[in-house]
């Protein structure tokens, strides 16, 4: 746990916020969020726990055409890809997600590095060892 809020102090909360609560910019591009959405109680975090393994994969909207839509408020910001050739071990990105989801929304079961591995093993094989923007993986990514 300790690990995890390391990583999400250093790595996501300049965008999402210290209280993962993310910002709003509804003024610099009228129709979107400019922002960064929220991580906490997200509903589209929570609509699947291994969703947020592949957003640190493959960055958004880099998997998600354009746009994220999260408790009603449409997002079109980018967020690099941070695992796969990213900086952030496996270890990392379990401890940050575990982090996250018993923090911020109350869950109670962890994500763990071998799911954290499994995925990027099915996402190098299916890339050549390419990882976005290389390749198309928007058919991994879980709805």
């Amino acid at each position: 746990m300790a690990k995890g809020l390391v990583v999400f102090q250093n790595v996501c909360s300049s965008c999402h916020g210290a209280d993962a609560k993310g910002f709003s910019d509804t003024i610099s591009d009228p129709g979107y969020d400019a922002g960064y959405p929220p991580l906490y109680n997200s509903d589209y975090i929570k609509a699947n726990r291994l969703r947020p393994v592949y957003i640190l994969f493959l960055g958004a909207p880099n998997f998600l055409d354009t746009q994220i839509t999260v408790n009603g408020h449409t997002y079109k910001n980018h967020m690099p890809p941070y695992g796969g050739g990213g900086n952030l071990s496996d270890s990392d990105i379990a401890g940050v997600l575990t982090y996250v989801r018993t923090t911020f929304d109350g869950e109670t079961d962890y994500i763990h590095p071998e799911e954290v591995d499994s995925i990027r093993d099915t996402l190098i094989a299916d890339c050549k060892n390419n990882m976005p923007p290389y390749c198309d993986t928007s058919q991994y990514v879980p709805q």
